[in-house]
Protein backbone atom coordinates (compact mmCIF):
# COMPACT_ATOMS: atom_id res chain seq x y z
CA UNK A 1 0.00 0.00 0.00
CA UNK A 2 1.42 3.39 -0.92
CA UNK A 3 0.95 6.74 0.74
CA UNK A 4 -0.93 8.04 -2.27
CA UNK A 5 -4.68 8.30 -2.19
CA UNK A 6 -6.39 5.26 -3.61
CA UNK A 7 -8.99 6.15 -6.22
CA UNK A 8 -10.99 2.97 -6.10
CA UNK A 9 -14.48 4.09 -6.98
CA UNK A 10 -14.39 2.86 -10.54
CA UNK A 11 -12.99 -0.52 -9.63
CA UNK A 12 -16.04 -1.33 -7.54
CA UNK A 13 -19.02 -3.30 -8.80
CA UNK A 14 -21.66 -0.76 -9.61
CA UNK A 15 -25.44 -1.18 -9.33
CA UNK A 16 -27.04 -2.91 -12.27
CA UNK A 17 -30.20 -0.87 -12.67
CA UNK A 18 -31.48 2.14 -14.52
CA UNK A 19 -33.17 5.09 -12.92
CA UNK A 20 -36.87 5.66 -13.39
CA UNK A 21 -36.14 8.63 -15.67
CA UNK A 22 -34.03 6.63 -18.13
CA UNK A 23 -35.21 5.72 -21.62
CA UNK A 24 -35.58 1.98 -22.14
CA UNK A 25 -35.74 0.04 -25.41
CA UNK A 26 -37.47 -3.26 -26.04
CA UNK A 27 -35.11 -3.95 -28.96
CA UNK A 28 -32.25 -4.72 -26.57
CA UNK A 29 -33.97 -4.74 -23.18
CA UNK A 30 -31.59 -2.02 -21.97
CA UNK A 31 -32.02 1.53 -20.72
CA UNK A 32 -29.96 4.66 -21.15
CA UNK A 33 -27.83 5.17 -18.06
CA UNK A 34 -28.57 8.31 -16.10
CA UNK A 35 -25.22 9.79 -17.16
CA UNK A 36 -25.98 9.34 -20.85
CA UNK A 37 -29.74 9.96 -21.07
CA UNK A 38 -29.25 13.57 -22.25
CA UNK A 39 -26.09 13.00 -24.27
CA UNK A 40 -27.52 10.21 -26.43
CA UNK A 41 -30.42 12.14 -28.04
CA UNK A 42 -28.55 15.46 -28.28
CA UNK A 43 -25.59 14.02 -30.16
CA UNK A 44 -27.11 11.72 -32.74
CA UNK A 45 -29.36 9.22 -31.02
CA UNK A 46 -30.18 5.94 -32.70
CA UNK A 47 -28.54 6.48 -36.14
CA UNK A 48 -25.21 7.50 -34.60
CA UNK A 49 -25.00 5.37 -31.46
CA UNK A 50 -27.59 2.62 -31.86
CA UNK A 51 -29.48 1.06 -28.97
CA UNK A 52 -27.84 0.52 -25.59
CA UNK A 53 -26.63 -3.06 -25.27
CA UNK A 54 -25.38 -3.11 -21.66
CA UNK A 55 -26.00 -1.52 -18.31
CA UNK A 56 -23.56 1.05 -16.94
CA UNK A 57 -20.41 -0.65 -15.65
CA UNK A 58 -16.84 0.33 -14.72
CA UNK A 59 -14.45 -0.52 -17.56
CA UNK A 60 -10.84 0.18 -18.41
CA UNK A 61 -10.27 2.57 -21.28
CA UNK A 62 -7.71 0.74 -23.45
CA UNK A 63 -6.11 3.96 -24.68
CA UNK A 64 -5.10 5.34 -21.28
CA UNK A 65 -5.53 2.40 -18.89
CA UNK A 66 -7.91 4.27 -16.55
CA UNK A 67 -11.33 3.01 -15.47
CA UNK A 68 -14.56 4.88 -16.17
CA UNK A 69 -18.26 4.22 -15.90
CA UNK A 70 -19.13 2.93 -19.34
CA UNK A 71 -22.18 1.94 -21.36
CA UNK A 72 -22.00 0.09 -24.65
CA UNK A 73 -24.21 0.81 -27.65
CA UNK A 74 -24.53 -0.92 -30.99
CA UNK A 75 -22.23 1.58 -32.67
CA UNK A 76 -20.12 3.07 -29.90
CA UNK A 77 -19.13 3.18 -26.25
CA UNK A 78 -19.94 6.10 -23.94
CA UNK A 79 -17.80 6.90 -20.90
CA UNK A 80 -18.71 9.12 -17.95
CA UNK A 81 -15.97 11.63 -17.07
CA UNK A 82 -17.30 13.71 -14.17
CA UNK A 83 -13.81 15.12 -13.63
CA UNK A 84 -13.99 16.93 -16.99
CA UNK A 85 -15.62 20.33 -17.62
CA UNK A 86 -18.93 20.56 -19.46
CA UNK A 87 -19.53 19.58 -22.28
CA UNK A 88 -16.84 16.88 -22.00
CA UNK A 89 -18.31 14.94 -19.06
CA UNK A 90 -19.22 12.20 -21.56
CA UNK A 91 -16.61 10.95 -24.01
CA UNK A 92 -16.76 8.45 -26.86
CA UNK A 93 -14.59 5.42 -27.28
CA UNK A 94 -12.13 5.32 -30.19
CA UNK A 95 -13.78 2.19 -31.53
CA UNK A 96 -12.58 2.56 -35.10
CA UNK A 97 -8.98 2.44 -33.95
CA UNK A 98 -9.75 -0.28 -31.40
CA UNK A 99 -11.52 -2.53 -33.91
CA UNK A 100 -8.68 -2.25 -36.41
CA UNK A 101 -6.25 -3.31 -33.69
CA UNK A 102 -8.46 -6.29 -32.88
CA UNK A 103 -8.24 -7.29 -36.54
CA UNK A 104 -4.46 -6.98 -36.49
CA UNK A 105 -4.55 -4.06 -38.94
CA UNK A 106 -2.17 -1.16 -38.35
CA UNK A 107 -3.81 1.87 -39.92
CA UNK A 108 -0.51 3.77 -39.94
CA UNK A 109 0.66 1.36 -42.67
CA UNK A 110 -2.40 1.88 -44.89
CA UNK A 111 -1.90 3.58 -48.29
CA UNK A 112 -2.08 7.36 -47.90
CA UNK A 113 -4.13 9.92 -49.77
CA UNK A 114 -2.81 12.56 -52.13
CA UNK A 115 -2.29 15.66 -49.96
CA UNK A 116 -3.99 17.67 -52.70
CA UNK A 117 -7.20 15.64 -52.31
CA UNK A 118 -10.26 17.44 -50.92
CA UNK A 119 -10.86 17.01 -47.19
CA UNK A 120 -7.32 15.78 -46.58
CA UNK A 121 -6.02 15.54 -43.00
CA UNK A 122 -2.26 15.63 -42.62
CA UNK A 123 -2.46 14.33 -39.06
CA UNK A 124 -3.38 10.86 -40.35
CA UNK A 125 -2.50 11.21 -44.03
CA UNK A 126 -6.02 10.40 -45.23
CA UNK A 127 -8.84 12.24 -46.97
CA UNK A 128 -12.55 11.80 -46.37
CA UNK A 129 -14.17 10.23 -49.43
CA UNK A 130 -16.70 12.32 -51.39
CA UNK A 131 -19.38 9.73 -50.59
CA UNK A 132 -18.87 10.32 -46.86
CA UNK A 133 -17.99 14.01 -46.58
CA UNK A 134 -21.56 15.25 -46.42
CA UNK A 135 -22.45 12.83 -43.63
CA UNK A 136 -19.26 13.54 -41.66
CA UNK A 137 -19.65 17.31 -41.91
CA UNK A 138 -23.41 17.36 -41.20
CA UNK A 139 -23.23 15.44 -37.92
CA UNK A 140 -21.41 16.33 -34.75
CA UNK A 141 -21.38 16.64 -31.00
CA UNK A 142 -23.27 19.43 -29.29
CA UNK A 143 -20.34 21.48 -27.98
CA UNK A 144 -22.28 24.73 -27.93
CA UNK A 145 -20.75 26.14 -31.11
CA UNK A 146 -22.93 28.26 -33.43
CA UNK A 147 -24.48 25.98 -36.02
CA UNK A 148 -22.47 22.82 -36.61
CA UNK A 149 -18.73 23.38 -36.46
CA UNK A 150 -15.80 21.42 -37.82
CA UNK A 151 -14.70 20.68 -34.25
CA UNK A 152 -18.09 19.18 -33.43
CA UNK A 153 -17.89 16.80 -36.39
CA UNK A 154 -14.33 15.92 -35.48
CA UNK A 155 -15.39 15.27 -31.89
CA UNK A 156 -18.04 12.80 -32.98
CA UNK A 157 -16.18 10.80 -35.62
CA UNK A 158 -12.51 11.71 -35.35
CA UNK A 159 -10.00 11.78 -38.19
CA UNK A 160 -10.07 9.31 -41.10
CA UNK A 161 -7.80 6.33 -40.55
CA UNK A 162 -8.04 4.78 -44.02
CA UNK A 163 -8.85 5.48 -47.61
CA UNK A 164 -12.23 4.22 -48.89
CA UNK A 165 -12.14 0.56 -49.91
CA UNK A 166 -14.57 -2.28 -50.48
CA UNK A 167 -14.95 -4.41 -47.34
CA UNK A 168 -17.39 -6.95 -45.98
CA UNK A 169 -19.33 -5.57 -43.04
CA UNK A 170 -20.71 -7.45 -40.03
CA UNK A 171 -23.92 -8.22 -41.95
CA UNK A 172 -21.97 -9.93 -44.73
CA UNK A 173 -22.48 -7.13 -47.26
CA UNK A 174 -19.65 -5.90 -49.48
CA UNK A 175 -19.77 -2.11 -49.19
CA UNK A 176 -17.54 0.89 -49.72
CA UNK A 177 -16.00 1.48 -46.31
CA UNK A 178 -13.89 4.12 -44.64
CA UNK A 179 -12.53 3.92 -41.11
CA UNK A 180 -12.44 6.81 -38.65
CA UNK A 181 -11.15 7.06 -35.11
CA UNK A 182 -14.63 6.63 -33.63
CA UNK A 183 -16.68 5.15 -36.46
CA UNK A 184 -16.74 3.10 -39.63
CA UNK A 185 -18.64 4.64 -42.52
CA UNK A 186 -20.42 2.35 -45.00
CA UNK A 187 -21.87 3.45 -48.34
CA UNK A 188 -25.19 1.86 -49.37
CA UNK A 189 -26.18 3.49 -52.71
CA UNK A 190 -29.25 1.27 -53.12
CA UNK A 191 -30.84 2.65 -49.98
CA UNK A 192 -32.92 5.81 -50.06
CA UNK A 193 -31.57 8.96 -48.39
CA UNK A 194 -30.73 9.55 -45.61
CA UNK A 195 -29.67 5.91 -45.33
CA UNK A 196 -27.11 5.81 -48.14
CA UNK A 197 -24.44 6.25 -45.46
CA UNK A 198 -24.68 4.03 -42.39
CA UNK A 199 -22.36 3.63 -39.45
CA UNK A 200 -20.96 0.18 -38.74
CA UNK A 201 -21.93 -1.71 -35.59
CA UNK A 202 -18.55 -1.19 -33.99
CA UNK A 203 -19.89 -1.34 -30.45
CA UNK A 204 -21.21 -4.84 -31.03
CA UNK A 205 -18.09 -5.96 -32.87
CA UNK A 206 -15.53 -4.62 -30.39
CA UNK A 207 -17.38 -5.92 -27.36
CA UNK A 208 -17.87 -9.37 -28.90
CA UNK A 209 -14.16 -9.65 -29.66
CA UNK A 210 -13.08 -8.74 -26.14
CA UNK A 211 -12.29 -11.25 -23.43
CA UNK A 212 -15.13 -11.99 -21.00
CA UNK A 213 -15.50 -9.45 -18.20
CA UNK A 214 -13.85 -10.52 -14.95
CA UNK A 215 -16.04 -11.93 -12.22
CA UNK A 216 -16.66 -9.30 -9.51
CA UNK A 217 -14.29 -9.75 -6.59
CA UNK A 218 -15.49 -9.87 -3.00
CA UNK A 219 -12.91 -8.89 -0.39
CA UNK A 220 -12.38 -10.94 2.72
CA UNK A 221 -12.76 -8.93 5.90
CA UNK A 222 -9.41 -9.91 7.42
CA UNK A 223 -7.41 -7.83 4.94
CA UNK A 224 -5.85 -4.39 5.25
CA UNK A 225 -8.28 -1.77 6.57
CA UNK A 226 -8.25 0.16 3.29
CA UNK A 227 -9.38 -2.89 1.35
CA UNK A 228 -11.99 -3.59 4.01
CA UNK A 229 -13.57 -0.18 3.39
CA UNK A 230 -13.45 -0.78 -0.36
CA UNK A 231 -15.37 -3.99 0.23
CA UNK A 232 -17.94 -2.12 2.32
CA UNK A 233 -18.69 0.26 -0.55
CA UNK A 234 -18.69 -2.65 -2.95
CA UNK A 235 -21.70 -3.89 -0.98
CA UNK A 236 -23.32 -0.44 -1.04
CA UNK A 237 -22.94 -0.10 -4.80
CA UNK A 238 -24.33 -3.59 -5.36
CA UNK A 239 -27.33 -2.69 -3.19
CA UNK A 240 -26.36 -5.54 -0.88
CA UNK A 241 -27.32 -3.54 2.16
CA UNK A 242 -27.49 -6.45 4.58
CA UNK A 243 -23.89 -7.32 3.75
CA UNK A 244 -22.91 -3.68 4.26
CA UNK A 245 -24.84 -3.45 7.52
CA UNK A 246 -22.95 -6.45 8.88
CA UNK A 247 -19.66 -4.59 8.44
CA UNK A 248 -20.61 -2.34 11.34
CA UNK A 249 -20.20 -3.10 15.00
CA UNK A 250 -23.43 -3.52 16.95
CA UNK A 251 -25.43 -0.28 17.18
CA UNK A 252 -24.15 1.94 19.95
CA UNK A 253 -24.09 5.58 20.98
CA UNK A 254 -20.75 6.17 19.25
CA UNK A 255 -21.55 4.86 15.80
CA UNK A 256 -25.22 5.88 15.77
CA UNK A 257 -26.08 2.91 13.55
CA UNK A 258 -29.85 2.90 12.91
CA UNK A 259 -32.02 -0.22 12.53
CA UNK A 260 -31.39 -2.07 9.28
CA UNK A 261 -34.59 -0.91 7.55
CA UNK A 262 -33.69 2.72 8.16
CA UNK A 263 -30.08 2.09 7.09
CA UNK A 264 -31.18 0.58 3.77
CA UNK A 265 -33.79 3.27 3.15
CA UNK A 266 -31.04 5.88 3.36
CA UNK A 267 -29.71 4.64 0.01
CA UNK A 268 -33.06 4.73 -1.82
CA UNK A 269 -31.98 7.47 -4.24
CA UNK A 270 -28.30 6.51 -4.47
CA UNK A 271 -27.19 5.55 -7.97
CA UNK A 272 -23.61 4.87 -6.90
CA UNK A 273 -20.86 6.13 -4.62
CA UNK A 274 -17.36 7.04 -5.79
CA UNK A 275 -14.90 6.28 -3.00
CA UNK A 276 -11.49 7.87 -2.58
CA UNK A 277 -9.42 6.86 0.44
CA UNK A 278 -6.04 7.70 1.86
CA UNK A 279 -3.59 5.53 3.74
CA UNK A 280 -4.96 4.30 7.07
CA UNK A 281 -3.21 5.22 10.31
CA UNK A 282 -3.35 2.55 13.01
CA UNK A 283 -3.12 2.29 16.75
CA UNK A 284 -3.62 -0.39 19.39
CA UNK A 285 -5.64 -0.14 22.59
CA UNK A 286 -6.93 -2.61 25.19
CA UNK A 287 -6.64 -5.71 23.03
CA UNK A 288 -7.95 -4.06 19.86
CA UNK A 289 -6.40 -2.60 16.74
CA UNK A 290 -7.93 0.62 15.39
CA UNK A 291 -7.35 2.26 12.01
CA UNK A 292 -8.47 5.70 10.83
CA UNK A 293 -9.17 5.91 7.10
CA UNK A 294 -9.41 9.34 5.37
CA UNK A 295 -12.40 9.16 3.06
CA UNK A 296 -14.05 11.21 0.32
CA UNK A 297 -17.42 10.13 -1.06
CA UNK A 298 -18.99 11.47 -4.24
CA UNK A 299 -22.60 10.34 -4.20
CA UNK A 300 -24.50 10.36 -7.48
CA UNK A 301 -28.25 10.07 -7.20
CA UNK A 302 -30.86 8.62 -9.51
CA UNK A 303 -31.96 12.15 -10.47
CA UNK A 304 -28.36 12.85 -11.65
CA UNK A 305 -27.63 15.18 -8.73
CA UNK A 306 -24.29 15.01 -6.95
CA UNK A 307 -23.15 15.39 -3.34
CA UNK A 308 -19.65 15.35 -1.88
CA UNK A 309 -18.92 14.06 1.62
CA UNK A 310 -15.62 13.71 3.44
CA UNK A 311 -14.41 12.58 6.81
CA UNK A 312 -12.91 9.68 8.69
CA UNK A 313 -13.90 6.04 9.14
CA UNK A 314 -12.51 4.31 12.21
CA UNK A 315 -12.41 0.53 11.94
CA UNK A 316 -11.46 -1.99 14.61
CA UNK A 317 -10.61 -5.62 15.13
CA UNK A 318 -9.57 -7.62 18.16
CA UNK A 319 -5.95 -8.66 18.54
CA UNK A 320 -5.49 -12.36 17.72
CA UNK A 321 -5.68 -14.51 20.84
CA UNK A 322 -7.70 -12.02 22.89
CA UNK A 323 -11.06 -13.36 21.76
CA UNK A 324 -11.44 -17.06 20.81
CA UNK A 325 -14.21 -16.21 18.35
CA UNK A 326 -12.58 -16.16 14.86
CA UNK A 327 -15.00 -13.45 13.74
CA UNK A 328 -13.53 -11.10 16.34
CA UNK A 329 -10.40 -10.66 14.22
CA UNK A 330 -12.43 -9.31 11.30
CA UNK A 331 -12.49 -5.59 10.76
CA UNK A 332 -15.70 -3.80 11.67
CA UNK A 333 -16.68 -0.17 11.34
CA UNK A 334 -16.29 1.35 14.80
CA UNK A 335 -17.39 4.89 13.94
CA UNK A 336 -17.68 7.33 11.05
CA UNK A 337 -17.35 11.10 11.19
CA UNK A 338 -18.56 12.23 7.79
CA UNK A 339 -19.70 15.69 6.75
CA UNK A 340 -21.01 17.19 3.52
CA UNK A 341 -18.65 19.38 1.54
CA UNK A 342 -19.15 21.78 -1.37
CA UNK A 343 -20.56 20.08 -4.46
CA UNK A 344 -17.56 21.38 -6.41
CA UNK A 345 -14.99 19.97 -3.98
CA UNK A 346 -12.40 17.56 -5.35
CA UNK A 347 -10.97 14.57 -3.53
CA UNK A 348 -7.49 16.08 -3.72
CA UNK A 349 -8.64 19.24 -1.94
CA UNK A 350 -10.43 17.65 1.03
CA UNK A 351 -8.77 14.26 1.52
CA UNK A 352 -5.61 15.48 3.33
CA UNK A 353 -7.64 16.90 6.22
CA UNK A 354 -10.40 14.28 6.23
CA UNK A 355 -9.31 12.66 9.50
CA UNK A 356 -8.36 15.87 11.28
CA UNK A 357 -11.86 17.30 11.58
Amino acid sequence: MTGLALLVALALAWPQHASASSSCFTATGQCLGVFFSNYWPLNGGLPVFGYPTTTVNPEVNPDIGATYLTQWFERNRLESHPEMPVPFTVLLGRLGDERLKQQGRDWTTFPKANPAAPHYFAVTGHAIAPQFWSYWSSHGLDLGDPGLSFQESLGLFGYPLSEPAMETNSSGDMVLTQWFERARFEYHPLLAPPFTVLLGLLGNEVRAARSPAPVPFYESRDVEPERFLISYYDAINRHEYQRAYNYWEAPNALNGLPPFAQFAAGFATTEFVELTIGLASGQGAAGSVFADIPTVLVVRHTDASRQVFFGCYTVRHTNPGIDPNPAATLWRIYSAKIQEGPATATAASVLPAACSQ
